[in-house]
């Protein structure tokens, strides 16, 4: 054994040495991201995913070779990979090792980003590849990345530890996995939290980090796309930040995030999903040009958008969110919609099928998605102080939904189709305080079932109410124009 350390030992103290230059253009690859260098001046080299706008930047250290420190690009940026600002980031290039090496404490490496060359295609598929591989091939003959780091189980980091104390002497490759997952198993019961028993460092991704703040949930702070589908689960908040607008098709068209991950899926639009499984599964499914995300068995979970928030898909065909038999659901602060064309889209805003206890508070749906809401059997779905705008074939569909009720919102410019809200076969469905106006349609209200209850609402509309007599209740009125409403305060904050 104290051959092994010896050895392992003298390896760390001559990677230095082994150490190459990092050229502009070059290209490194986590698993996830897929970064690019742009080397500048007095030594700064900056990474960045064009696709994700993920990012980190390094600085290096005079007359070490192969030595850099981690520097903020922005002097709002939190530091990553588990380090605090100017930890140590070594380059290291020999003996089929080809990586950044992420140091929070000496000798202790918390990531490794190899340097990649091949596309992004091509690494996506290397990482899916890695999923099906036995865990000896993966601590001997892979540079263990950030995204199958995360995945691995206290289990699984134990097991590969395992393999390689039965291993003498230790390849370069095989002595900073070692390292890696030393780091990890230590560290995998700190305040960071496991999600389904999987390592998850303070840091995760960026701006990411757990602690038990919002109502009895932990809270995941996301600062991008990934970020935000990474942190779907059980139980948890999902911060949101509002620096820009995230486009969620982005990741569901990477199949590395999903294909073999526990807890994720990933199915092509013909393929039989498994919906017998009650285990919670974030999906990344096919639909016509471009994939929607699912998110299924969920229990306990917001999505909670700070000041700008904003989530879009890119697919026509698409729901923007969509939640099967789920559980205490909370919307709040986020705007959603499609980033595509006026007119060409099939795919709604939030679709629910089988869910209960549902909030949509302080939002922003926007067409053209065929519906702001769209809801399937249904129970209990409150939305309050929303903005349903701009719908192609209506604000609000229900069937088989009993105990829908709106209050403060507005449901304008909606509807081409037969009717601005309809419920079928659903009980219970109130609007207070609401607003319509400037909806187009034969019909505001299309019902089988039971009529629909108005309490101190202020409807604008032209044609036919409804198709059963409809409760109208305290103030509310009925003016038959197409003047849009007066401004208020109603939305995201």
């Amino acid at each position: 054994m104290k051959k092994i350390s010896l050895l392992l030992i003298v390896a760390l103290m001559a990677l230095g040495a082994w150490a190459q230059e990092i050229k502009d253009g070059d290209t490194f690859f986590d698993g996830w991201n897929y970064y690019t260098a742009e080397v500048r001046h007095s030594g700064v080299i900056h990474f960045i995913d064009k696709e994700s706008d993920e990012d980190f930047t390094i600085q290096k250290v005079d007359k070490k070779k192969g030595e850099y420190k981690l520097i903020p690009e922005r002097q709002a940026d939190d530091p990553k990979f588990g380090c605090q600002w100017d930890a140590r980031v070594q380059f290291i290039s020999k003996d089929n090792v080809d990586c950044l090496a992420f140091y929070p404490e000496k000798e202790t490496i918390s990531c490794l980003i190899p340097r990649v060359h091949a596309t992004r295609e091509q690494c996506e598929k290397t990482q899916e590849s890695m999923q099906g591989r036995e865990l000896k091939s993966i601590v001997t003959d892979f540079t263990i990345n950030w995204a199958y780091l995360i995945c691995m189980s206290q289990d699984d980091i134990e097991r590969a530890l395992g393999i390689l104390s039965t291993r003498s002497p230790l390849t370069l490759l095989e002595s900073v996995n070692k390292q890696l997952l030393t780091y990890a198993l230590a560290h995998a019961d700190d305040e960071s939290e496991s999600d389904g028993g999987r390592f998850i460092d303070d840091d995760f991704d960026g701006d990411t980090d757990i602690v038990p703040v919002y109502k009895d949930m932990a809270a995941w702070h996301a600062s991008s796309a990934v970020d935000v589908i990474s942190g779907i689960t059980n139980n948890m908040a999902v911060v949101i930040n509002g620096y820009q607008p995230m486009n969620l098709s982005e990741v569901l068209n990477r199949p590395s995030l999903f294909y073999g991950v526990e807890g994720r899926g990933y199915f092509q639009e013909e393929e039989e999903q498994p919906e017998d499984i009650e285990s919670p599964l974030v999906i990344s499914k096919e639909v016509y040009e471009g994939r929607e995300l699912i998110i299924r068995n969920i229990h306990g979970l917001t999505l909670r958008g700070e000041s700008g928030a904003h989530l879009v898909v890119d697919a026509a065909y698409a729901n923007v969110l969509s939640f099967e038999n789920c559980d205490n659901i909370r919307i709040e602060n986020l705007t959603l919609g499609h980033a595509v064309e006026k007119g060409t889209c099939t795919g709604g805003v939030i679709y629910l099928r089988g869910c209960s206890d549902v909030e949509i508070v302080n939002c922003d749906l926007y067409g053209c998605g065929t519906y702001g809401i769209e809801a399937l059997d249904c129970n209990n779905v409150k939305v309050d102080n929303t903005l349903i705008r701009d719908c192609s074939d209506g604000g609000v569909n229900l069937s088989y939904t009993d105990d829908a009720h709106f209050t403060d919102c507005d449901i304008v410019r909606c509807g081409n189709g037969d009717a601005t809200v309809t419920a079928l076969f659903s009980n219970n469905m109130t609007f207070d305080r609401c607003r319509f106006a400037e909806n187009t349609g034969s019909i505001l209200f299309w019902l089988n079932k039971e009529p629909v209850t108005l309490n101190d609402c202020e409807v604008h509309y032209m044609n036919e109410l409804s198709n059963k007599q409809s409760l109208l209740k305290g103030n509310t009125k009925w003016h038959k124009d197409a003047n849009p409403l007066t401004p208020r305060a109603i939305g995201p904050k």
